[in-house]
């Protein structure tokens, strides 16, 4: 039925199209809400030698089809104001008619709109909540118009002024009392300093306001009224005057003069008429306005041209007289209001409150200097200074060479991630110490590059290298007494296969447990080094140095490891194995900071009982430190991860661990070692405790296994150099084999992004100079509604769509001489002509955007699949300048007034359309065969009228193209 309704509209309207007059059409909605001397406007445009014609107030004030009525069968211009609601609408509707509309009420957001846009205004209010020192603020809005994308626009600017909204409210504009009730009940819980109404002028909304008693909660009421109709202005003046007093009720205004003041209605719309039929905008000013009981109003801050704010003298001092007060006082002045404190009460709470502090913060002075003094001298030095440190600094310099490495190395890992081959890059410069001298490690993904901690085997702690543990910190860094104790006793512990602990640094953003720098990284990093060679003697060499490093730590008082891993086995540059992290959990325990979870993986490690007690797991016990040393010792025998020899994800490890039968453990052959050796290991991961060896037994059986003798590191090291020379020619070969591959695959990357005789020239170190085409055709596109189909979409589901779009896209111009230039979002964008010159580069091109308007009427989105994909296109054809932009991602970009013509066409042009220019269409005349249709004359932003005209096909091409939107689909987005 309502497309019937349509149709009988269009039938109405579209004959009358061809009596439209020159003279400029005028609608004054002021007209419907307050008294209007539209005699007197006539007059006063008639001065100014300014002829129009006013849509009589039946017609404005009626039903919003007579408005489509007016814009289809008046003048070329129209100008005027509107309801907030039907901005959008009337908008599209007269690009549809090809009408120019310049409203002066509507957001300069919409097009030929003179009013200041949703940014403007929002930036201009939060410049008067940070002068004005109001330190809360709460916004209610409707779902109406653009009322709501002011509200979101108000809502960032005072975000990024650090005030952040502590109220948001959605009304509807008929919601009933009781609703807004309901809403509203909060401000009386939570009052804040400024309520900010940002919607048109209701007088239930305001009588309900008055009725909340927000003066005596503190809270001013500020009504945002920017050329909205209704206004609140008109709304105010008209009430009665014997309402209650309105000290608390301020306006946020469009100045209609310099100065803050205020002319008559008949004065502004004559002022804006001129303005809107010359086409001259005006520089938005705003206002914040007090309101009198009598209805009069009168300014108090004035923001300027420049953003800046203006106290009015005399207005301002003596509001502020008035309200200084409540500005210093928060939320007390409730309490105080209520009368529920006398004055003795209130001094007497204040002096015990002020009593307290000060004892509070002796104590914890006095307790601040004691420690300080016991840990900041030898021997028990343990907290530590920044200033002692020297971190590692990045260069800032960057080379063209390093720029496109570091630009290739993003495109090879996109390219893994959707699904290509697996590239391995060969380091030449991989060493038996394993993390690289030249980059430094980095903990956690932050986005924020200032917070993260850095982790760098570079650090030097007064001139040495250490090694630094990251501390998890809840709030302040500050050590308890405590972790202050147990430091100083680990701090005293001394043993060669112990990594001694140097101190604590307790300064964010780096908060980290400093030992001694090992050069050669962890037991785990040397058995995944795939280069090292380890025969037997040198195992057994390192599980002997960790059996005598966790026998001493089970004599001292710290007891127990209870994360003992092979990554917290480390090993220094003369190859012997030192046992670190050691006393964590007292730490964390007497710190009262929460271990961060480990994953499955990372408990392997953790004996069986542990496993099923997380509180024991915290602590850790001596039988389940044997166990991880058995975990530890298959994995010295093996060369491989735990339990790497079972099909099982560690998820599934673990949870046949914790709960036997069937008993799941590590399965190693007889002949991966001794079967002495293999013995210990099956006896120190046996399930019951009480039957597992303490390390004093363990260190006695590796004494039989070497014989009684101390194994000799420095012989083992010179039979594996002698190993080393044997193979390094081999190993230099194959690396350079790599080497050379990975730069032909970056060679292909770059000559995808960039044209290959730029590619040389970068690569040779050459500059690329920027070359003139004389004549070239550039192809502009985008998606129409794309905002509304990403507002339907989440934004996993935009990248698909963009990324099936353009993937089709781009197999379709592969079959033309064009060059794709780049996609900005939904927007995509073709040449022809260059880099390589060629005589039919508007053929190419037009032929090119049939072939790409039929894949568009094909597409269907995956999570939308009944919603079309109208694109729209636009072509224009004239010079332009290439050239490479940049040395970090360089791009090869277009230049000159072709690619901005071409631009217009496409944003001008209309769905499933291909819009062409004066120059583009004579080209494609002279080479025969395209059909072309007439446009007419447009209005194209920065060039004036042009006759421009639209691409219907060619002889030849038989593929289908889809049907533009009918009259009624456009009528339907107009409506809504």
């Amino acid at each position: 039925m309502a497309g019937l309704c349509l149709l009988g509209l269009l039938a109405c309207v579209i004959p009358l199209a061809s009596f439209r007059t020159t003279r400029p059409l005028v609608i004054f909605t002021e007209m419907c809400y307050e008294p209007l001397n539209v005699t007197l406007v006539m007059g006063e445009l008639g001065a100014g030698n300014i002829t129009v014609d006013i849509l009589g107030r039946n017609d404005t004030c009626g039903p919003p089809e007579k408005l489509y009525h007016a814009l289809e069968a008046g003048s070329k211009l129209v100008v005027g104001s509107f309801r907030p609601e039907l901005c959008g609408s009337l908008m599209q509707f007269a690009l549809y008619v090809n009408t120019t509309l310049r409203p002066w009420n509507c957001p300069g957001t919409f097009h030929d709109s003179l009013g200041p846009s949703t940014t403007e205004i929002a930036r201009a209010f939060a410049r008067v909540v940070i002068d004005m020192k109001w330190k809360s603020v709460a916004i209610v809005t409707v779902a109406s118009g653009w009322w709501s994308a002011l509200s979101q626009s108000l809502d960032m600017e005072l975000r990024e002024t650090g005030v952040v909204p502590k109220h948001s409210f959605l009304l509807e504009m008929d919601s009933s009392p009781r609703s807004v009730e309901q809403k509203l009940r909060i401000l009386k819980k939570s009052p804040c300093r400024a309520l900010v109404f940002c919607m048109p002028a209701s007088l239930e909304i305001f009588n309900y306001s008055r009725t909340l008693e927000l003066p005596s909660h503190n809270t001013l009421s500020i009504f945002l009224d920017v050329r909205s109709l209704p206004s609140w202005r008109s709304l105010l003046r008209q009430r009665n005057n014997t309402a209650p007093t309105l000290s608390d009720v301020l306006l946020f205004v469009e100045n209609d003069t310099s100065d803050g003041t205020f002319t008559s209605t008949e004065e502004y719309v004559v002022k804006s008429v001129r303005n809107a039929v010359s086409g001259l905008s005006w520089t938005s000013r705003f206002s914040l306005v007090e309101v009198f009981t009598d209805g009069s109003f009168n300014p108090v801050v004035v923001v300027t041209d420049a953003n800046d704010t203006a106290m009015v003298p005399g207005s301002f001092e003596r509001w502020w007289s008035t309200h200084e007060e409540l500005d210093d006082c928060d939320a007390l002045c409730r309490v105080l209001a209520s009368g529920l404190f006398s004055d003795w009460i209130y001094w007497a709470t204040y002096l015990a409150v002020f009593l307290m502090v000060t004892l509070l913060g002796v104590a914890l002075l006095f307790r601040y200097r004691l420690l300080q003094k016991r840990t900041s001298k030898a021997p028990y030095k343990v907290l530590l200074a920044a200033s002692d440190f020297t971190f590692p600094q990045l260069s800032d310099n960057l080379r063209v060479d390093e720029g496109i490495e570091a630009m290739l190395s993003c495109f090879l890992q996109q390219l893994q991630e959707f699904g290509g081959p697996e590239v391995d890059k060969p380091d030449l410069l991989q060493n038996s110490g394993g993390a690289s001298a030249r980059t430094p490690l980095r903990v956690g993904s932050s986005p924020n590059l200032a917070k993260q901690v850095i982790v760098d085997p570079r650090v030097r702690y007064n001139g040495d290298l250490v090694q630094m543990k990251p501390v998890p910190s809840v709030g302040s860094c500050e050590l308890k007494a405590k972790a202050v104790e147990l430091l100083v006793l680990l701090h005293g512990l001394r043993h060669e296969n112990l990594n001694p602990l140097i101190g604590v640094l307790a300064e964010p953003p780096r908060a980290a447990l400093v030992s001694e720098y090992c050069a050669r990284g962890s037991l785990q990093d040397v058995l995944q080094q795939d280069d090292i060679k380890l025969d037997w003697s040198f195992r057994l060499s390192l599980l002997t140095d960790l059996v005598r490093g966790m026998k001493y730590l089970h004599t001292t008082q710290i007891r127990v490891h209870g994360y003992l891993t092979s990554r917290n086995c480390v090993i220094d540059a003369r190859w012997v194995l030192k046992v670190t992290d050691y006393g964590l959990p007292a730490f964390s325990e007497a710190q009262g900071i929460q271990p961060p979870a480990k994953t499955a993986r990372e408990l392997l490690w953790t004996a069986p009982e542990l496993l099923r007690h997380c509180t024991l797991r915290k602590r850790g016990t001596q039988p389940g430190d044997v166990y991880s040393f058995g975990i530890i010792m298959q994995e010295v025998v093996v060369r491989g991860e735990p339990f790497c020899m079972l099909a099982f994800t560690p998820e599934e490890i673990i949870e046949k661990v914790k709960h036997p039968p069937p008993l799941i453990r590590p399965s190693v052959s007889k002949g991966a070692a001794p079967p002495e050796a293999i013995n210990i290991m099956r006896q120190c991961w046996a399930e019951q405790a009480e039957l597992r060896p303490d390390f004093n037994a363990v260190h006695e059986q590796f004494k039989k296994l070497n014989h009684g003798r101390k194994v000799n590191i420095v012989d083992t090291m010179f039979q594996m150099l002698e190993k080393y020379s044997n193979n390094l020619e081999e190993l230099i070969r194959e690396r350079t084999e790599q080497l050379d591959m990975e730069k032909k695959k970056t060679e292909q990357l770059l000559n995808r992004m960039l044209p290959n005789y730029v590619a040389e020239k970068l690569k040779l170190g050459m500059p690329v100079d920027p070359e003139e085409f004389e004549e070239v055709t550039i192809y502009f596109s985008d998606i129409v509604g794309f905002t509304t189909i990403s507002v339907h979409s989440t934004p996993f589901q935009v990248v698909d769509l963009l990324n099936d779009l353009y993937t089709c896209f781009d197999a379709t111009i592969n079959a033309y001489n064009v060059y794709k230039v780049e996609t900005i979002g939904d927007a995509y964008m073709v040449v022809g002509g260059l880099p390589v010159r060629i005589p039919d580069h508007s053929e190419q091109i037009a032929t090119m955007a049939l072939d790409l308007l039929h894949e568009s009427g094909k597409f269907r989105i995956r999570h939308l699949p009944c919603t079309p994909l109208r694109l729209r296109i636009g072509l224009h054809t004239g010079p332009c300048c290439a050239g490479v932009v940049g040395l970090t991602m360089p791009r090869y970009c277009l230049f000159g007034d072709t690619v901005n013509t071409a631009s217009r066409m496409e944003s001008t042009g209309a769905a499933w359309r291909i819009h062409l220019s004066e120059a583009t269409k004579c080209r494609l005349e002279k080479a025969g065969g395209f059909q072309i249709e007439y446009r007419g004359p447009t209005e194209i932003k920065g060039k004036g009228m042009m006759d421009t005209y639209w691409l219907l096909g060619r002889e030849g091409f038989k593929k289908e193209l889809p049907d533009p939107p009918s009259i009624e689909f456009l009528m339907n987005i107009s409506r809504h």
